[in-house]
């Protein structure tokens, strides 16, 4: 006698969730005008979410948006289809606000209900739910587990776009090509985070703590400020960092703090905040005093505190002895391009510091 498996049941709040993130789901085609920054010119698809009814804004990736000049247009699983233009992207990491537009300019007023974005609800262990509209596919649903919280962002291949400063989410899922930009959601429907990279074993997610300031300064109609140092950091182990002779006083505060992993200098640009101040190899211990547990709490601070002065405590590889230095964190969109000029048939723009931290050179000239 045949016997067959049949699939488990979908819990009844799961297709809430599913109906949820389907409607404020949209398909995206853009097509990137010219090569800028970290972009090439060509034609980008993948999706993005609906999360600000007022504004029609849609929350997708960087690489989607593009980072210059574009044309493109958005459409919802019903065939509702309006042109995007690029409200903000992140000179620092994989996200970007569109705005759907009608062909009048205007805000569409038959918009869907937000997503709403809950980065909090991150958590190891917890089950999500990926629900894209891709170009051509249509609605597509893919499910996962949360394996990682604090993952070191994937690599490149073959150059171009890098992020950096910041913990990624590893999934256990896969996520197939056009679901680029789509939010994850949970259980309640509440967007968990941002699909930026995938491969055949496994899926990472941006979190969403960035965005979400973002999207809050955009629908006050303010500057979002972007701070940086101009250092490249990394994740080590309290093993690792044992083993480079941090002071066991340390590690015991960082322990009693329950912080698995500190902050490690990789790439020290020349003529930057830190440069001669702090050393490829030296540890973030604390941000004025204050223990640094996480790339995250980093960002908030310098993001919140651009143009002023910051004390780090750090604890040098070579030496083996704690040290402070006093920096000033800059402006991230002021080393970001701007501005082009096309002659002959080639762009020329100002070096991106995404491109300056890859190559270890300083962020200036063209």
């Amino acid at each position: 006698m045949e016997s067959r498996i049949s699939p488990p049941p979908i819990d009844p709040a799961w297709n809430e969730a599913h109906g949820k993130a389907r409607l404020t789901s949209v398909a995206i085609h853009n097509s990137h005008l010219v090569p800028y920054d970290t972009t090439a010119a060509a034609v980008c698809v993948g999706s993005g979410n609906l999360v600000n009814q007022r504004l029609g804004l849609v929350l997708t990736n960087r690489h989607i948006a593009g980072d210059g000049p574009s044309a493109g247009y958005a459409s919802f699983k019903e065939s509702h289809k309006y042109r995007i233009q690029t409200v903000y992207r992140d000179p620092g990491h994989d996200f970007a606000f569109v705005g759907l537009r009608t062909d009048s300019g205007r805000v569409p007023e038959d918009l869907p209900e937000a997503l709403s974005l809950a980065p909090h609800k991150a958590k190891q262990g917890i089950e999500i739910h990926r629900v894209s509209n891709e170009p051509g596919v249509g609605g597509n649903i893919g499910q996962g587990f949360v394996v990682r919280t604090n993952c070191t962002p994937p690599e490149t291949v073959g150059g171009g776009y890098q992020d950096f400063n910041t913990e990624y989410i590893s999934l256990a899922m896969v996520a197939p090509g056009g679901s680029s930009g789509s939010v994850a959601v949970d259980i309640q429907g509440d967007g968990i985070g941002l699909t930026c990279s995938s491969s055949e074993l496994d899926c990472f997610m941006l979190p969403l703590d960035l965005p979400l300031r973002a999207l809050k300064k955009l629908e006050k109609g303010e500057f979002v400020t972007r701070g940086t140092l101009q250092t490249r950091w990394a994740l080590r182990s309290a093993r690792e960092c044992e083993m480079l002779g941090l002071a066991a006083s340390w590690l015991e505060r960082f322990r009693a703090e329950k912080v698995g992993h500190l902050l490690c200098a990789v790439t020290v640009l020349a003529d930057g905040p830190t440069d001669d101040k702090v050393e490829p190899g030296d540890l973030l211990l604390a941000l004025d005093g204050e223990l640094v547990t996480s790339l995250l709490q980093v960002e908030a601070y310098m993001d919140d505190h651009v143009h002023e002065d910051v004390e780090l405590t750090c604890w040098a590889a070579l030496g083996g002895r704690a040290y402070q230095a006093r920096c000033t964190i800059e402006d991230l969109h002021a080393l970001t391009p701007s501005h082009i000029v096309r002659w002959n048939g080639t762009v020329f723009h100002d070096l991106p510091l995404n491109t300056a931290m890859q190559y270890d050179m300083p962020a200036r000239g063209v």
